[in-house]
């Protein structure tokens, strides 16, 4: 299965179980490395740093609660993190938002 930025999955973490993220990382790159995801959080509190990404509740399809896409936790997809089920895709305009918080997490020039 080849996955594709914007798209938000399921994942099984080790030692932590099912948790969803959205994969960061461009298809091609998808094609021969594993996947750069960020994690979503439902966890509602404030967020002081501009490298969350707030999403409503039903926003993404399989995603019922509201949360944060968190630019700043990210792992490897992979064996050893299998994406398990898709819930949907983030909206282009999310996806540029992830994609500031991300340049902004890694203090890239936009």
């Amino acid at each position: 299965m080849i996955l594709d930025a914007g798209e938000v999955w399921w994942f099984d973490l080790p030692r932590v179980g099912p948790k969803p993220g959205v994969v960061c990382s461009r298809r091609a790159v998808n094609l021969r490395l594993m996947p750069v995801v960020a994690r979503i959080t439902t966890v509602d509190r404030e967020r002081a740093l501009p490298t969350a990404v707030p999403l409503d509740a039903g926003e993404v399809e399989g995603l019922p609660q509201s949360g944060f896409v968190l630019a700043h936790d990210l792992f490897l997809a992979g064996p050893a993190a299998p994406a398990t089920t898709s819930a949907g895709r983030l909206t282009a305009l999310k996806l540029v938002e992830l994609r500031r918080a991300l340049a902004w997490t890694f203090s890239l020039a936009r």
